[in-house]
């Protein structure tokens, strides 16, 4: 059954992200689901590769965003982070020198552009270093009166270097439901 947003929610619909009650019952359940991206996985020609993926985190939106906003904390709990620098903030964007390491994907440094619209939207993309493009998005809506948030994580990239398209899908669909299940861990410690 797909649940009553609370109100306040952004005006993207979740019904855009979470289509089918089967993907609810499996959010409900406690479990990560993976979703289609609206421009497939990967596009060959120029080596871009998305993936995007939903939670359902037991705590309010606003819990939710504390934790993503905090970004100079955020490799203190997502593994393929390994730093993570604010070098840049205005009233519109952070700009965050980060060094990441996906799987077999060799480690990479770049800076993204984080222009975040609070409490529901953090869209960000590249704006220098390793990769080639980087951009993707995390979504924040209100489930439940506010007891529950969805999360959307999606994330494209394209290393601009060699890596089999096999390597880099692989990681994103390892690394996606990692990201979600370490900002619900995160969450859960700080309400402590």
């Amino acid at each position: 059954m797909v649940p009553v947003l609370s109100r306040g929610a952004p005006p993207q619909s979740v019904q855009e992200f979470i289509k089918s009650d089967s993907e609810w019952e499996s959010l409900r359940k406690g479990e990560v689901v993976i979703l289609p991206t609206e421009d497939g996985d990967s596009t060959e020609e120029d080596n871009q590769h998305a993936g995007m993926a939903a939670i359902l985190i037991d705590a309010a939106p606003k819990e939710v965003w504390d934790v993503i906003a905090d970004k100079e904390a955020a490799p203190d709990y997502i593994d393929s982070l390994e730093s993570a620098e604010i070098i840049e903030e205005t009233e519109d964007h952070v700009l965050i020198r980060q060094t990441m390491k996906l799987g077999p994907l060799p480690r990479v440094t770049y800076v993204v552009k984080h222009s975040p619209i609070p409490i529901h939207t953090v869209n960000f993309e590249h704006h220098s270093g390793d990769m080639k493009d980087i951009k993707g998005f995390w979504r924040f809506f209100p489930v439940d009166g506010d007891k529950k948030c969805l999360v959307i994580y999606r994330l494209s990239l394209s290393p601009g270097f060699f890596v089999p398209n096999f390597v880099i899908r692989k990681s994103l669909k390892k690394s996606l439901p990692d990201a979600l299940r370490a900002v619900e861990r995160q969450v859960s410690i700080r309400k402590e």
